[in-house]
C-alpha cells in the first residue's frame, strides 16, 4: 500500500512540473533570493510540499520550509536565461530540526531535455542553526545549456512526519561571456592645481569569457556627484579587438580646471550591446597653486557715495607678496598696480582692495584688517564684467 502511495504521489509531483507556468527568464548575475518579499512564491519559482514559513528564518521576516518526508516534494526556481553567462556556483542556506537529520536533499539541474543531479545532501552539522550550503557548478556540462532552472528535491524515504527543512538566501552566481568592465580611473598629476594641464586615463579589460572587438565609452564631469552621469563631456568608439583578460588604456585631457572638488565618471560597455554600461567614478580635487590668489567679494554697485570695493584672499600655506601684482576689470588695458614696495598676505588671510582711502571709516573695518587704495576701473554695473588678479608674470 505504501508503495502505491509513493507512485501517486511521485505523479502527482510530475503533472505540478508539467503544468508549471512560462516565466520571463533570469539573465542578470549574481541572482538573489531571500522570500522576503511578499507571503507567495517570487514570480517564475514554484513549489509542492514546500510552504512560506516566518519561523526561524535566517533572514527575516520568510523562509521556505518543508514539514515531513512521507512524500516527494520540491521547490524549483525561475529559468536562468544562459546564452551569455556561463554558471559559477549556487549557493544557499539550510536548517534542519533533529527529526530532519536523515532527511535526503537533491540539487538538480532542470534542461529542456532532462535532469543532471549536482549535488545530495542527506543530514546536516546542525540543529539549531543554519548551515551553508555551497556548490560549484562547473564540470556538470551545463554550458551547452541556453537555459537551466534548479530544483531542491525532499526524496520521499517517509522517515520522519514531524521534521521540517528550511531553505533560505539562495544565491546563484555566473561569468559573463561577453563583457568589458573598468579597472580603474588614474588622475595626472596626483595632486594638480590650478593652472595644471590634467589629464584622466582609465584601463578598461576585457572581463569575459571569450574575445570582443568593438567598445563605446563616454566620459563624464560634475562637480555634482549626484548628477555626473548627466553631464557628457566625450563619447568615443574603438574599433579593437580584446582576448580574455587583455585591456587597454584610454586617456583624456582635461586641461586645466577650477580650483575646488570634482567628479570624473567612465562608462564603457560592447558596441552591439545596448545595456550593459560598466561605469566607474571618482573624485578629483584640485588645488590651488603655491603663489595664488583669490578674488573672493567684490562692490560693484554700491549705494550713493559708498566706494567699490575688492577682497583678495591668500588660501595657500604660505604668505603672499603683493609687489607686482595688478588688477582689472574684462580689459586688460586697465589694468591697476596693488603695489610696488614688499606688502605681504598671509596664509589664511585677506585684503581689501579700494578706490578710495575712506573705505575704512566708512564700513568700520577692523584696524587689523589691510587696506591697499588701488585705482582700479569702475566696475560695470549693467553690462558683464570681471575682476582679473595677474601676478607679477602676467599669468591671471
Amino acid at each position: 500500500m505504501s508503495t502505491l502511495l509513493h507512485v501517486r504521489s511521485l505523479f502527482v509531483i510530475l503533472l505540478l512540473l508539467l503544468t508549471v507556468q512560462a516565466h520571463a527568464q533570469i539573465g542578470t548575475f549574481p541572482f538573489h533570493e531571500n522570500f522576503d518579499r511578499s507571503s507567495s512564491l517570487p514570480e517564475g519559482w514554484s513549489a509542492a510540499g514546500f510552504s512560506f514559513s516566518t519561523t526561524s528564518a535566517r533572514s527575516a521576516p520568510s523562509c521556505i520550509s518543508a514539514t515531513g518526508n512521507q512524500s516527494t516534494k520540491f521547490l524549483e526556481s525561475p529559468s536562468f536565461d544562459l546564452r551569455s553567462h556561463r554558471l559559477v556556483s549556487i549557493t544557499y542556506w539550510e536548517r534542519r530540526s533533529s527529526t530532519a537529520l536523515p532527511f535526503r536533499l537533491a540539487l538538480l539541474a532542470v534542461t529542456d531535455t532532462g535532469v543532471i543531479t549536482i549535488a545530495r545532501f542527506d543530514t546536516s552539522t546542525s540543529t539549531s542553526a543554519y548551515v551553508q550550503r555551497f556548490v560549484t557548478l562547473e564540470g556538470y556540462g551545463l554550458d551547452q545549456y541556453d537555459s537551466i532552472r534548479f530544483r531542491w528535491m525532499l526524496l520521499g524515504d517517509n522517515t520522519s512526519s514531524s521534521g521540517v527543512l528550511r531553505i533560505d538566501d539562495i544565491t546563484v552566481t555566473a561569468a559573463s561571456m561577453f563583457g568589458v568592465s573598468i579597472r580603474e580611473i588614474v588622475v595626472r598629476p596626483g595632486a594638480p592645481v590650478r593652472r595644471d594641464a590634467i589629464e584622466a586615463s582609465a584601463t578598461i579589460v576585457n572581463s569575459g569569457l571569450t574575445s570582443v572587438a568593438g567598445l563605446s565609452t563616454e566620459w563624464f564631469l560634475s562637480s555634482d556627484p549626484k548628477h555626473l552621469f548627466r553631464t557628457l563631456l566625450r563619447m568615443d568608439r574603438h574599433p579593437i579587438a580584446l582576448a580574455p583578460g587583455d585591456s587597454f588604456v584610454q586617456t583624456l585631457p582635461l586641461g586645466a580646471l577650477s580650483p575646488g572638488i570634482q567628479w570624473i565618471g567612465l562608462r564603457c560597455r560592447l558596441e552591439n550591446d545596448t545595456t550593459a554600461w560598466d561605469t566607474l567614478s571618482r573624485s578629483l580635487r584640485v588645488g590651488y597653486a603655491l603663489r595664488d590668489l583669490v578674488v573672493t567679494e567684490f562692490m560693484y554697485a554700491p549705494l550713493n557715495d559708498e566706494p567699490e570695493w575688492i577682497e583678495i584672499s591668500n588660501p595657500g600655506p604660505h604668505a603672499i607678496d603683493l609687489n607686482g601684482w595688478t588688477v582689472s576689470d574684462n580689459s586688460a588695458k586697465t589694468r591697476a598696480l596693488l603695489t610696488d614696495r614688499m606688502t605681504q598676505i598671509q596664509p589664511d588671510s585677506y585684503v581689501i582692495l579700494a578706490r578710495d582711502a575712506a573705505l575704512a571709516a566708512q564700513y568700520a573695518l577692523d584696524p587689523s584688517v589691510p587696506v591697499l587704495v588701488v585705482p582700479f576701473p569702475s566696475l560695470n554695473n549693467t553690462t558683464p564684467d570681471a575682476v582679473v588678479l595677474r601676478d607679477p608674470s602676467e599669468r591671471p
